[in-house]
């Protein structure tokens, strides 16, 4: 369903009035896209770049997709990866492999996984209970209650690591919080269910793939309207 800001506009005789409007959004747009993605300010090589393809014809979403898999922001990525699970920098060959992973296709949560199950990181909580409070933590933001504790310390001693790491990675716990954090991210603005629960159902429709949920908030109508950040 479109908003009416679309409705409105697709209604109007003639778009010489809009000009200046669809100039002065694309700006914004650029700006919010290097905010959120890059972590920074446009410099004004890409700044005016982007402002001209945009306003060339070139669609949002085709921004979108280059500033996501930019290698600006793939470095980003690994780089939160080793910090937030592993707590330290990157190393050479660590990195140049994530990178790879990241360039040949795998989803951010396939590589969450990948340092979740790693050596590094289960050395680094060898205790079972350790292990499951930390995953719980970076996954799902929150400490397991007992039961689920019991719940996963018995899982890990039966179906193994992998498996438990798949399961809450891939819980719709899991799912709901990405797309709650995404509402926030890029919308800023809080979620009601139902939002929540369709963007939850395209992370998992789309293999677990952050990336084209992402994208998806980019390219709507809702962001592309909002005020530079």
């Amino acid at each position: 369903m479109k908003s009416s800001i679309e409705r409105n506009y697709r209604a109007r005789p003639t778009l010489e009035s809009l000009e200046p409007r669809l100039v002065l959004d694309n700006t914004t747009f650029v700006h919010n896209i290097y905010h959120d993605l890059l972590n920074r300010l446009p410099d004004p090589q890409g700044n005016s770049l982007w402002i001209s393809k945009l306003n060339s014809g070139t669609s949002r979403q085709n921004v979108a997709i280059f500033f996501w898999r930019s290698v600006e922001h793939r470095q980003d990525e690994v780089t939160a990866f080793y910090q937030n699970i592993l707590g330290r920098a990157p190393d050479g060959p660590g990195n140049s492999a994530v990178m790879a992973m990241l360039r040949a296709g795998a989803t951010e949560l396939s590589v969450e996984q990948t340092f979740l199950t790693s050596t590094e990181f289960r050395n680094n909580h060898i205790d079972n209970t350790i292990f499951v409070d930390e995953v719980f933590r970076l996954v799902l933001n929150r400490a397991p209650t007992s039961a689920e504790e019991t719940f996963w310390i018995n899982q890990i001693n039966t179906a193994g690591i992998a498996s438990v790491v798949s399961n809450i990675v891939n819980s719709t716990e899991s799912y709901r919080l990405i797309a709650t954090n995404d509402y926030m991210t890029y919308l800023n603005r809080t979620t009601d269910a139902a939002g929540r629960d369709f963007w939850a159902n395209q992370l998992r429709a789309n293999g677990g793939s952050i990336e084209l949920v992402a994208e998806g908030f980019l390219v709507t109508a809702e962001y592309f309207a909002l005020p530079a950040k």
